[in-house]
């Protein structure tokens, strides 16, 4: 349902993710909230490295996240323009790494990769990881959805090569806010600039090979407490 109480705009500030960089690196972050649910694009472009990364949350009332980890390469391969064909990704083994931030029992799981694009020598080639994490599971739900999820990728420089070990680095710098936000209400107004949406979608017209479009990908889902049905 959409109403005054949903909409999408930039962020000014800090948002629930925290993407790794140096000061110089540009930033662009956009938020959509709607009641029950929120979601984050960000974008990093950072001395030739390129990240982008999504943040979902579920924050009604016996709400869940309709997600999983284990389609980190679907994750990566259908929601960002910078990987879909033509370019040609291969991948690496899947690594699993722990989290030391943020909740108990929850890890990353990432996987490198290397993307081509199309008909191009391999000196256009970048290396990548991508990531995914979903953590803070509602104790009633019966399906044991996250309520908090974020995916992603990180492209090294053209040229550059990235380990193992740097991709797992650059995985465990990821940071988010400890606490979930406060639920927005039917009635409540939020912001909304359609110049928001186009830009996380990478339709804002200056031909950027980023961008989500599928963005907000509203993955929240009511459940009901099983010990609370009627026989």
């Amino acid at each position: 349902m959409h109403s005054t109480a949903t909409g999408t705009s930039f962020l000014h500030s800090s948002g629930q993710l925290r993407l790794p960089g140096d000061r110089g690196g540009q930033d662009m972050a956009i938020a959509y909230r709607t009641p029950g649910g929120y979601d984050e694009y960000h974008r990093r472009l950072d001395h030739g490295a390129v990240t982008e990364a999504m943040y979902l949350e579920a924050n009604g009332i016996q709400t869940a996240l309709d997600f999983s980890v284990y389609r980190l390469r679907s994750w990566t391969v259908n929601h960002w323009r910078f990987n879909r064909s033509p370019a040609q990704l291969s991948w690496h083994p899947t690594q699993l790494a722990p989290v030391i931030h943020g909740a108990a029992n929850a890890r990353t799981f990432f996987a490198r990769f290397t993307r081509r694009a199309p008909r191009s020598a391999s000196r256009v080639s970048r290396r990548c990881v991508a990531f995914v994490r979903a953590w803070d599971i509602p104790p009633d739900d019966p399906r044991r959805r996250p309520s908090r999820a974020y995916f992603g990728y990180h492209c090294a420089p053209v040229g550059q090569a990235l380990s193992r070990m740097a991709a797992r680095r650059y995985v465990m710098r990821i940071r988010t806010a400890a606490e979930k936000l406060e639920p927005v209400r039917f009635g409540d107004h939020v912001p909304d600039s359609p110049s928001a949406l186009a830009k996380a979608h990478g339709n804002a017209g200056n031909n950027t090979p980023y961008g989500a479009p599928e963005f907000p990908l509203q993955r929240v889902v009511d459940y009901v407490d099983s010990s609370h049905r009627m026989n």
